[in-house]
């Protein structure tokens, strides 16, 4: 709607919506601001759509989209611009005009006294729960999880991952006593679609863990642990859409655990803990991230750039 003042009188456009759902794929998108990119060129429809898109309901998403304005949309004398919506889009899109080029997969030796925020997001960060200390990420565990319609996790630290294939390597101390209290390393494109080797304890002893979730549907595989080893490798290797999972403990060769295959874009790596039946409030010390990207066999360090959201 337009009018000349913002007590109206308003006329409504009889060309709207501006943004509305496609089936299948894109639903309920509403609750919107708008914001500009960091140089103030471009223009962004910040909103919601509904989390899943077979069961439309209260879990929500964060969707952002360009927007432009058409002057005179039609022709008509006298009407006013028109906002137009480039999307609901389901796809990496270019990052925003004056925006930083985005750090991938960087390595971290957590030495530093403060979390590098240019490479680290921290999904539903609660501070009181994690810290740098000693050369060391430490996640204090509390009650939460993603695991298919639960998502109150929190702390969970995502790094962007090298693109093309690659391998990411952790080595946490963890002590889970409880069933289902974990220590984690992902590869995460978001809380409905992701992979990680864990290390945790369930039906009554301490295991290692294969999960994936895909669309909602979380599916598990657990192989027996060392109750005795107190630091745990972790490593994930993607070629593809194949993701291969390997542990190891005390500078022991990799444990292979096996391979899953799942389509998964705009990678991040992740690292993360929780006891979500317990609710303990014990930590996962991790001490470092490496990546190591893989060209037709050959590994190599990456610290490279890249260009999408």
């Amino acid at each position: 709607a337009w009018a000349k003042s913002p007590l109206g009188p308003w006329t409504k456009s009889k060309k709207g919506p501006i943004l509305h759902q496609v089936p299948g794929v894109v639903s309920g998108p509403g609750h919107h601001c708008f914001i500009d990119s960091p140089d103030g060129k471009e223009l962004f429809i910040a909103y919601h759509t509904h989390q899943f898109i077979g069961e439309p309901g209260p879990p929500r998403q964060l969707a952002i989209d360009r927007v432009t304005w058409v002057e005179h949309a039609g022709g008509a004398s006298g009407e006013f611009p028109m906002i137009k919506v480039a999307g609901p889009t389901i796809t990496p899109q270019p990052m925003p005009s004056g925006s930083a080029p985005l750090a991938r997969g960087e390595n971290d030796e957590f030495n530093t006294r403060d979390l590098d925020r240019r490479r680290w997001d921290v999904f539903s960060e609660d501070p009181r729960h994690w810290a740098l200390r000693e050369g060391r990420l430490v996640i204090q565990m509390f009650d939460g999880d993603v695991y298919e319609d639960r998502s109150d996790l929190s702390n969970l630290f995502l790094e962007r991952a090298p693109e093309g294939d690659f391998d990411v390597v952790t080595r946490v101390a963890v002590k889970p006593e409880k069933d289902f209290e974990q220590a984690f390393l992902t590869l995460w494109q978001n809380h409905n679609q992701f992979v990680k080797v864990a290390v945790l304890h369930s039906h009554g002893g301490l295991k290692y863990e294969i999960g994936v979730e895909d669309h909602m549907k979380y599916d598990s595989t657990l192989f027996d642990a060392d109750a005795n080893v107190k630091e745990f490798g972790l490593k994930i290797g993607k070629r593809g859409d194949e993701y291969e999972f390997s542990i190891n403990h005390d500078a022991s060769a990799w444990r292979n655990l096996g391979k899953r295959s799942i389509e998964l874009v705009n990678i991040r790596a992740g690292l993360g803990a929780c006891s979500p039946q317990s609710a303990r409030d014990i930590p996962a010390a991790f001490d470092f991230v490496h990546f190591a990207a893989q060209n037709h066999g050959e590994a190599k360090t990456t610290t490279t750039s890249g260009e999408k959201r």
